[in-house]
């Protein structure tokens, strides 16, 4: 099958376009993959790459730059299927809906004033928004691929996608690259460099968007809690101005915070720490929560999709409230009782064996070859298959642990 994969960059160093570069990979053993991007790393020979230009910035014009001239690059070439990854072109047979762009947009009103000023100042929202507009319309697409059942809804209720032409395949975790065992290998060693303590009890935000993703609430919960131990490390980069507020906040809240910056091996950034913290705003499935939860750290986070894909409140972490207090009171808890926060580090490893890597790209794999034979394929019933063919709705149901 000749596949078209599009995505302006495929590097290693973000979620998406990760995501991305190895999909492009996997196809290339079984199928005659062409990739159109602007900058790519290194792809296996037989993958056919077609650069497209895209101005070099800002953002929002390379984003729009790259839309309009895949788009007529992609009417020269005969293939059976063009995947576009997000909203970077204006057609496709299929569009992977990393997010909903449109639901993201409507949540962001929820933030302080000052983040929301930002946002609509901000001209990469807008262009986000008109090429959503336009790759999420039937007559433009044939097929949605959507990470997760929150960003398949949004889709049908903001687009008015058909829901039964929107499939959900979630994004896959490498269950042997983030391991429980690397906190043996990777532990001391990251915590030494990090200027952590070997005793100290680590909280983990993994994000760029500060202000969305909950930091500030974090640290005020931090703040909340009598205990010179707790410690919070921050992997990922805002924009200077943004990181000075955050760190100017923590100061005044006299919070410890190790600001990481972006990491290249995230496999030993989760050895480091005790639990994950993800009090999101909107999410479409954040990779972070794979990750840690493989990784073996209970999660505490908000309910928004992709986390309520993983998470069930009490057997592998707990829901969390956008307030700092319900954030201190769920930290407390862990931090106090040590056998349950090994259980739920256990149960939370234990409730991603379904987003194995492998799996889910066989899954997709089949997906394509469906599509590619039948033109009026339906997938309305369906949700993450794995190779027995079992339907999985989301995370299975436990009782609650005591508290």
């Amino acid at each position: 099958m000749r596949i078209g994969i599009v995505f302006p960059d495929l590097i290693s160093s973000k979620a998406v376009e990760r995501y991305t570069l190895d999909l492009a990979r996997s196809l290339a053993a079984q199928h005659d993959v062409h990739v159109f991007a602007n900058r790519w790393e290194t792809l296996p020979g037989n993958v056919q790459v077609h650069k497209v230009w895209a101005a070099p910035g800002p953002y929002f014009l390379r984003l729009l730059t790259f839309a309009i001239n895949v788009t007529r690059k992609l009417r020269r070439y005969s293939l059976d299927l063009v995947n576009v990854q997000g909203c970077c072109a204006l057609a496709a047979d299929v569009a992977t809906a990393h997010s909903c762009h449109s639901a993201y947009w409507q949540r962001a009103r929820e933030l302080p004033w000052p983040a929301r000023l930002r946002k609509l100042l901000n001209p990469f929202h807008y262009v986000a928004l008109y090429l959503s507009n336009r790759l999420l319309a039937e007559r433009s697409t044939r097929w949605i691929v959507a990470v997760s059942e929150g960003v398949r809804n949004e889709i049908h209720n903001f687009h008015g996608f058909p829901m039964e032409k929107i499939m959900v395949r979630p994004p896959g975790v490498d269950l042997e690259e983030f391991h429980p065992a690397n906190r043996a290998k990777y532990r001391a060693g990251i915590r030494s460099a990090l200027s952590f303590q070997r005793d100290d009890f680590v909280l983990l935000f993994v994000g760029r968007e500060f202000d969305r993703k909950g930091l500030d609430l974090v640290l005020q919960a931090m703040a909340r809690i009598d205990e010179p131990r707790l410690k919070l490390l921050v992997a990922g980069s805002a924009n200077r101005a943004i990181q000075r507020k955050y760190e100017r906040l923590a100061r005044e809240l006299a919070v410890e915070v190790c600001f990481a910056g972006r990491q290249a091996d995230m496999a030993r950034i989760y050895a480091a720490a005790d639990i994950f913290v993800l009090p999101s705003l909107y999410e479409a499935f954040p990779m972070a929560v794979l990750e840690a939860a493989a990784s073996g750290m209970p999660i505490l986070g908000s309910r928004t999709n992709g986390i309520s894909d993983v998470l069930v409140d009490g057997h592998n972490g707990f829901y969390v409230r956008r307030d700092a207090g319900d954030i201190a009171a769920r930290i407390n808890v862990l931090m106090q009782d040590q056998p349950l926060l090994d259980h739920m580090g256990a149960a939370a490893r234990a409730s991603v064996q379904l987003f194995d890597y492998q799996t889910v790209k066989r899954t997709l794999l089949l997906t394509y070859s469906r599509m590619s034979r039948d033109a009026s394929a339906s997938f309305a019933a369906e949700h993450y298959v794995d190779d027995s063919s079992q339907a999985l709705s989301g995370p299975p149901e436990h009782a609650a642990l005591p508290r």
